[in-house]
């Protein structure tokens, strides 16, 4: 059954993104785990973004490295809760640190949770929470990122990944990807105001407007994203 799971893990992953590639097996060396201090890489991770888009500035920098970090953990999460009404032990994921990017994460073994939505996601939140912490520790060893500004840029992520969710479950209605959005938020112990970014479309679909920007216009030949509060 373990086996199963993480196999149908890897498999709904690498659909959703080709970057999302998993596999059961210890970590490597210089992959970022939370039992292992990895503020080197991290900064690593960071001067290879200053050293390629020189333009966009230490803002800039700052924030991408933050959602590089961050963004494997939310998709796997939501992949396995609404994929597969399970969920494996996401404080022991490694995830693979490439020159400007992250990509590919590893568990070392087949631990995992089964429940339903409400339990899995508390499950979930917990664990989030514990591993966004110690990754903004170890930023903050070479840059200072505020935890209102980190914490407005995983809620967009969790927005986002919702909005995809009803994208592949075009059953869901505005209300009821509402109630998924407090049910994270609330896991997250996050502030509920960009919940707000939720409206209900014509079709009683729901559309986000963000409240963080990623500031990627900032760099040469990129424009804003189609949903950038910077557009309102």
């Amino acid at each position: 059954m373990s086996a199963d799971f993480h196999h149908h893990l890897f498999e709904f992953s690498s659909q959703v993104s080709p970057y999302l590639k998993g596999e059961v097996r210890q970590p490597l060396p210089k992959e970022i785990t939370l039992y292992e201090d990895c503020a080197k890489q991290v900064h690593g991770l960071y001067q290879q973004l200053a050293e390629t888009s020189p333009e966009a500035g230490k803002a800039y920098w700052m924030t991408r490295t933050w959602d590089l970090l961050t963004w494997q953990p939310v998709y796997v999460a939501f992949i396995s809760i609404y994929g597969l009404q399970a969920l494996p032990n996401l404080r022991d994921i490694s995830q693979e640190v490439h020159d400007t990017y992250v990509a590919g994460y590893s568990f070392p073994d087949g631990a995992h949770h089964h429940g339903d939505v409400y339990d899995l996601i508390d499950i979930a939140g917990k664990a989030i929470t514990e591993l966004f912490d110690f990754y903004l520790d170890q930023m903050n060893h070479f840059i200072r990122i505020r935890p209102g500004y980190s914490q407005h840029l995983i809620a967009d992520r969790v927005l986002g990944c919702l909005i995809k969710l009803q994208a592949y479950r075009s059953e869901l209605t505005h209300e009821q990807l509402l109630e998924q959005a407090h049910l994270w938020f609330d896991a997250l112990n996050l502030p509920l105001k960009p919940v707000q970014g939720l409206a209900a479309s014509h079709d009683n679909h729901s559309v986000l407007t963000r409240t963080s920007c990623c500031l990627v216009y900032k760099c040469n030949g990129r424009s804003l994203c189609e949903d950038c509060p910077r557009k309102s």
